[in-house]
């Protein structure tokens, strides 16, 4: 099985928030060990607009902490392909305008992959698997 992190809980995991869930961290501990953990690239996007908002903040370069972030053992960055932007546009059923998750549950799709993911609309959106 593969799982898909959520932007935010890329994040968590990294910063070691305790807004992580507990079932959440130990699976993403676990699952990195096995090499089926993915990242959707939209997520470096994603984090680098709310840093250039002011809504994110590290204590170091962002592009130095987003290298670190994304070269985490057992984490495959998953790039934007032709596809999963098409498919984005294309989801079954009702979801939300927001793009970037509209990306990431494309590209959990195309992956077959479970999302990890706190987030109500995602979690409920009956057109891909979660946890959280």
């Amino acid at each position: 099985m593969y799982y898909l992190l959520d932007t935010h809980a890329w994040v968590w995991w990294l910063t070691d928030s305790k807004s992580l869930s507990r079932k959440a961290r130990l699976l993403i501990t676990d699952q990195l060990a096995d090499r089926s953990v993915y990242l959707a690239s939209i997520s470096v996007w994603e984090i680098s607009q709310l840093a250039r908002s002011g809504r994110f903040t590290v204590s170091t370069d962002l592009w130095e902490w987003l290298q670190i972030g994304i070269s985490i053992p057992g984490l495959s960055l998953v790039p934007l392909s032709a596809e999963i932007a098409y498919q984005s546009t294309a989801l079954p059923g009702e979801f939300h305008k927001d793009p970037a998750d509209r990306i990431i549950v494309a590209t959990a799709r195309s992956l077959q992959a479970t999302i990890i993911s706190k987030d109500s609309l995602i979690n409920k959106y009956k057109g891909v698997r979660s946890v959280w």
